[in-house]
């Protein structure tokens, strides 16, 4: 899966090895016809991180959103609430 990062992350080494396993795991989940690619959104407002991730499944755009005044709290809030949409968008397509 690709990643793209629209703003410097700002992580340690650590908590991005975190996330790119994250996104490893949703990869397996999503990467059957293809590889795809996932944009990640960071925004700072005062003490608050928005962090927005954005991918086409199935010709679908999927949005993710999540704040937290931790930016990688942040991050993962939103990969996993895009693994929940994904799940949820793919179960919708096998009952077809």
């Amino acid at each position: 899966m690709n990643i793209v990062y629209t703003r410097n992350h700002g992580l340690s080494p650590e908590q991005l090895r975190k996330i790119e396993a994250k996104f490893g795991k949703l990869a397996k989940m999503v990467e059957r016809n293809g590889e795809r690619e996932a944009r990640v959104i960071l925004k700072s407002e005062r003490h608050l991180h928005h962090a927005e991730i954005t991918m086409n499944l199935y010709d679908h755009p999927i949005v993710a959103t999540a704040s937290d005044g931790d930016r990688f709290t942040a991050i993962s809030g939103a990969v996993e609430k895009m693994e929940a949409q994904a799940k949820k968008l793919m179960a919708k397509w096998r009952g077809t």
